[in-house]
């Protein structure tokens, strides 16, 4: 039977859905890029997942759903950066989660954190059904990503209280909310890569959902949780590039079309703000580097080999050299000597949207130097400003 009323129940929710002008899928969404960062350096990366208020209905940005609030209340508890990502759908539960993941290098995140659970709870799914496509997600994360890297951590709605629906009904849906929360504590009390957070919203609104005040709320029930994960996770670890899917996006994103006198901006802006001799946003693209943008350094390219950025894309993070001839690494290399020298180098890796690293915002002076960490965070901001216009240009050219 229990099967028989998750079909009928969701039948109903689909015309619901089309037909209600209640519905919350009548309302705007975010058409702005799944991905948002909150200020710090060492930068935690999570990558959110789900349907319902994942999907950032009410608001026309993710900065303003619960993917910008979760960023921000974790950097405060953590006191580091935090990167989220976004893949989202109306319908996306463990099976469709599954099927998005497929193409995504796992490798890249600290923590992938789960948010369905209400809808299945809506379509009275029978705890049979959610146990099993539950397990096969877990299972495929366990695989596709080193269990040093990556962190899950699944927050399950208790009952949707922001969807009105008839009073008869609403018991069934608590009943089969609290069912799949059961389920889903069995498996994190067997896995030591799921953490279960629960997740009882209070009752609200379409209103909320426009101000975006049950996006705070919401985040502010997990973000502890999530940050106390985040806090267990091993040291970053740099990951194996894939040269192949990095030249891809290199060549995709058409970075010699055109160049941005805003980007242009953002990197005088950096040389001047930290007073260095120059700096530049350089690209890795084969066997060289170049600049997009230079300010005090040539915009001439250099042998890859020769290249500071190359060992910056090979980092998830801020990377940085004091001085040049106290590194064993880069003391022999050719502008290491001469009238412009450089002893110093600080840079932040810029991707593309698929996560691949093209290349970095950096700054280089001609005297050793400390980098402090309002530094890092600083030159984190201006990498992601930077990263931001080459996106847009990017989608503007397709």
């Amino acid at each position: 039977m229990g099967y028989v009323g998750h079909f009928v129940a969701s039948t109903i929710l689909r015309v619901w859905h089309a037909t209600s002008p209640n519905s919350w899928r009548q309302l705007p969404r975010p058409a702005s890029t799944a991905s948002v960062h909150a200020p710090g350096r060492d930068a935690d990366r999570i990558l959110l997942v789900g349907s319902g208020g994942t999907v950032g209905y009410g608001v026309l940005s993710h900065d303003l759903g619960v993917a910008g609030h979760l960023a921000r209340r974790v950097s405060q508890i953590t006191g580091r950066g935090t990167d989220v990502d976004v893949i989202a759908g109306p319908d996306m539960g463990p099976l469709a989660a599954r099927a998005a993941l497929a193409s995504v290098n796992l490798a890249r995140y600290d923590a992938v954190m789960f948010t369905f659970g209400g809808l299945e709870a809506l379509q009275l799914m029978p705890r049979g059904r959610w146990r099993g496509q539950l397990r096969s997600l877990v299972a495929f994360i366990g695989g596709a990503a080193p269990a040093s890297l990556t962190v899950i951590v699944i927050a399950v709605a208790a009952m949707p209280s922001i969807i009105p629906m008839p009073a008869r009904f609403a018991p069934f849906v608590i009943r089969a909310g609290r069912a799949l929360n059961e389920e889903t504590i069995a498996l994190a009390a067997v896995d030591p890569q799921v953490r279960f957070v629960p997740f009882v919203p209070r009752a609200g609104d379409f209103s909320s959902l426009a101000r975006g005040d049950v996006y705070n709320e919401w985040s502010a029930m997990v973000a502890p949780d999530v940050a106390l994960a985040l806090d267990a996770h091993a040291a970053h670890l740099d990951e194996e590039v894939d040269e192949a899917a990095r030249m891809r996006a290199v060549t995709a994103m058409n970075l010699h079309e055109s160049p941005d006198e805003r980007v242009a901006k953002i990197v005088a802006s950096a040389r001047d703000l930290f007073g260095a001799h120059g700096a530049s946003l350089n690209i890795i693209e084969g066997d060289r580097q170049w600049a997009c943008a230079a300010s005090g350094v040539p915009h001439a390219g250099v042998p890859r080999d020769e290249s500071l950025c190359d060992t910056t894309i090979g980092t998830p993070g801020l990377f940085v050299v004091e001085d040049t001839l106290e590194d064993d690494r880069f003391r022999s290399r050719s502008w290491t000597t001469g009238p412009d020298a450089v002893r110093f180098y600080a840079g932040y890796p810029v991707e593309a949207p698929d996560g691949q690293r093209i290349g970095a915002l950096c700054i280089v002076d001609t005297k050793p130097r400390v980098f402090a960490g309002s530094d890092a965070m600083l030159l984190r901001d201006l990498a992601l400003s930077a990263q931001a216009l080459l996106w847009e240009n990017a989608l503007r050219r397709q």
